[in-house]
């Protein structure tokens, strides 16, 4: 029978698969070319939206893929059991999530709607993982304590609430602009997004290399604890 890390990384591996065909079935062309050619700036900013939202899936299909090689060089996974079902779910759910919402960018309520149900499914999965560590913590008497200061001291909750936040004000937003016809709301909304999902992926692009860094330098993993 596989173990837990090979089921991780082929529930993953078919949740790109998803991602990408849903993607490619739904994608709008027709309509994000209309609003191209019109000189919609709300569209121009769907566009900009199309590849954030591209770059939030690659990232985070990365990250995913390299902590599942983590937590199986630390044998975090043989000592923590996670229910197939609940991976799989979150997985299928944000896989699809990200599918749909790169063909939804020139539907902006549809967009924020997906958007903000993502998020929603990513805090219930950080909550998953450091719950997690926390047990990996109490079995395992040498724990890096790197893992331990990125999984549980940094505020990952925190940083998802925000982007929660940021989506659910950027919904808000969009469905103004659909009932007062005002292209300033949408704007504001796409810029929301924009801004929301490059801030969100960066401060965890930063946390990552101060993680990876510190785990490559084994001085500092000892002052880390």
């Amino acid at each position: 029978m596989p173990n837990q890390y090979d089921l991780l990384k082929k529930f993953w591996e078919i949740g790109f698969v998803l991602t990408v065909s849903t993607a490619f079935f739904l994608l709008s062309l027709d309509r994000l070319k209309a609003q191209l050619l019109a000189g919609n700036f709300p569209g121009i900013l769907g566009l900009g939206a199309l590849f954030v939202s591209v770059f939030w899936m690659l990232d985070l299909t990365k990250a995913t893929l390299n902590e599942l090689d983590l937590f199986h060089d630390h044998k975090i996974i043989d000592r923590v059991s996670v229910p197939e079902w609940q991976v799989f779910s979150i997985v299928a759910a944000v896989a699809l999530g990200l599918g749909g919402l790169i063909a939804a960018v020139t539907f902006p309520i549809i967009y924020c709607i997906l958007a903000t149900t993502i998020q929603i499914v990513d805090c219930i999965g950080v909550s998953i993982i450091q719950r997690a560590f926390f047990k990996a913590h109490q079995k395992l008497p040498d724990f890096n304590p790197v893992l331990y200061e990125y999984y549980l001291y940094k505020p990952h909750f925190m940083l998802r609430a925000g982007k929660l936040v940021g989506f659910m004000s950027a919904l808000v937003l969009s469905v103004a602009a659909q009932f007062s016809n005002k292209p300033s709301y949408s704007v504001a909304s796409w810029i929301l997004v924009i801004v929301t999902i490059l801030g969100g992926e960066s401060v965890l692009i930063v946390w990552r290399s101060w993680r990876n860094k510190r785990l490559t330098s084994p001085d500092q993993a000892v002052e880390a604890h």
